[in-house]
């Protein structure tokens, strides 16, 4: 599939799975990023606008259509008004092309609108072997020493721009996502964080950090001091 075609496809559908799509992610790296930060801007704009409505929404409405009949915004206003919605939709659009809106402080924040983007994989059950992980961790200087059941989804990704990988576990109380990313200053190092869904743990080793996710307190906790003792990172 052609580029033109590629992102026009993930513009319309950010979370598209037909195969062909799936295909040029596999195939092209870049055009795998392209669709992962199209997910991430998507669950921002969708947490965005899940707002609660404020008390007395009916009233202030019917309120405000009132004043609006008693004092008409002139036609110059109206204008005006339609040309600066424009213009920041526009500046929207051009500030995430090159990469300004993500505005991501922390690997915590990052981590999080990450498993919202990818929520499909914490279903899969694939069941990886131990060897097939350790392969992928052996490029950021780490190797399970133990063997962890239920491994369903292991795969590289594209972390803020860097290559790290992506795991998901299988446990009683739930998925428990893990990334291993690279030390990187692009984000802010956070240990603990959370938001209405997930509830997370971020651990800093020399060569990368790895961050645990899962949707309680408790069970990121406990897999955090699990994986903290079945893998091992290479001394530099």
């Amino acid at each position: 599939m052609d580029e033109i075609n590629f992102r026009r496809r993930i513009y319309s559908n950010p979370n598209d799975q037909s195969q062909d799509v799936v295909d040029a992610c596999n195939l092209d790296p870049n055009k795998a990023a392209f669709k992962r930060d199209m997910q991430i801007l998507d669950a921002q704009m969708a947490a965005a606008l899940d707002v609660n409505p404020p008390k007395n929404l009916a009233d202030r409405v019917l309120l405000s259509q009132t004043i609006e009949k008693k004092a008409p915004i002139p036609r110059r206003k109206k204008w005006y008004m339609a040309i600066a919605a424009s213009f920041a939709l526009m500046s929207t659009f051009v500030l995430y092309q090159t990469g300004l809106t993500l505005n991501y402080q922390t690997i915590g924040d990052y981590a999080l609108a990450h498993v919202h983007a990818e929520e499909i994989h914490l279903n899969d059950h694939k069941n990886y072997d131990i060897s097939d992980v350790n392969t992928k961790l052996a490029s950021f200087g780490a190797e399970l020493t133990n063997n962890i059941e239920n491994v369903n989804f292991a795969s590289y990704c594209y972390f803020a721009g860097v290559k790290s990988l992506h795991l998901v576990f299988n446990s009683e109380q739930g998925p428990v996502t893990v990334f291993i990313v690279p030390n990187s200053e692009q984000l802010d190092f956070s240990e603990r964080f959370a938001d209405q869904s997930y509830s997370g743990r971020a651990v800093k080793y020399q060569p990368a950090n790895m961050v645990v996710i899962s949707n309680t307190a408790e069970s990121t906790q406990q897999w955090e001091r699990k994986l903290k003792q079945d893998i091992k990172w290479q001394s530099t």
